[in-house]
């Protein structure tokens, strides 16, 4: 039987900017969160329906509609 079904964490792999990653993981080791912390609540208050995190989400969407991506 796979072991990996028991796991209660899904890997997520993801591609950033180079100056993005750069910039964002100075700015999370500043304040001693990890990325990892970040993506996690990000996707927790996504699901959950809370605001701040659906405006990021809207403002995703207009961009992509705009851009056409």
């Amino acid at each position: 039987m796979r072991a990996d079904i028991f796991q209660t964490k899904k890997c997520v792999h993801l591609k950033l900017d180079k100056e993005a990653h750069s910039a964002l993981r100075a700015h999370l080791f500043k304040h001693g969160v990890s990325m990892q912390d970040v993506f996690d609540e990000f996707a927790r208050q996504l699901v959950e329906g809370k605001k701040s995190a659906s405006v990021v989400l809207e403002s995703l969407i207009s961009k992509n509609i705009v851009t056409g991506k």
